[in-house]
This record gives structure tokens, sequence and C-alpha cells, in this order.
């Protein structure tokens, strides 16, 4: 396994999310399947966990910082998480790993469209 082209990747995927406020998983998954060559559904499960860590450090951080912190908001959006990761993975087990690639990549791509043209409105004032 070549650790270094994984921090790369992985100092890559941190500084893109910082920079550009996107969510990690879109870009920890394509990182994780090329630079550790995992499978993709591996890939997926361990950008979850990553998030998660994530998700926990950023907690201690606000709580540390005694940022506020909305409890009722966050409480609701984890119930949805959950259901939708269980029923997520319920269907991606499903479904082969080739597939499943390719509807990740679609999907994707797609959101990728959707942003570019959101910002082209935005900076032409249409």
């Amino acid at each position: 396994m070549d650790y270094k082209k994984i921090l790369i990747l992985g100092f890559i995927t941190g500084f893109a999310s910082g920079f550009f406020g996107v969510g990690g998983g879109f870009l920890l998954v394509p990182a994780l399947y090329m630079g550790a060559n995992l499978k993709i559904k591996e890939a997926i499960a361990t950008s979850l966990f990553i998030i998660f860590l994530f998700g926990v450090f950023g907690l201690l951080s606000y709580l540390i910082q005694g940022r506020e912190i909305d409890y009722n908001i966050s409480a609701v959006f984890a119930i949805g998480g959950a259901l939708g990761g269980f029923i997520g993975a319920y269907f991606a087990k499903k479904i082969n790993q080739n597939r499943l690639r390719f509807i990740f990549a679609v999907f994707t791509i797609i959101m990728g469209i959707g942003i570019f043209i959101e910002n082209i409105i935005k900076l032409t004032n249409i």
C-alpha cells in the first residue's frame, strides 16, 4: 500500500473540503478508491467512518471553544442521516461494485454540474 499517495490524497481532500466547503465524502470515496485501492463499497464505508471521526473532533472543538450548537437541528439531521444511511446501505448491498461505482460517478457529475450552473447564475446575475 502506498501510504505517501494516500497521505497526499488525504491532504488534497482535506484542503479542498476546508477551502471550498464541499462534503468530504464526495472527495474521500474517490481518493480512497484510487489511493488505497479499496473496493468502492469499502471506500464508502471507510469514508463514512472518517466523516464520523471528523464530526466527533469538530464537535469537541466547538465545545472546547464554547461555540453555540443547535442540538435540536443536530439531532433531527442525525436521525435523518442515520435512516438514510441504513436504507442506502441496504440497497448498496444488492448492487454489484461496478454498477455502484458508475452510479456514484453519475451522481457526483450531476452534483458538480448543478453547483457549476448555480454559480454561473450567481456570477452573471441571471
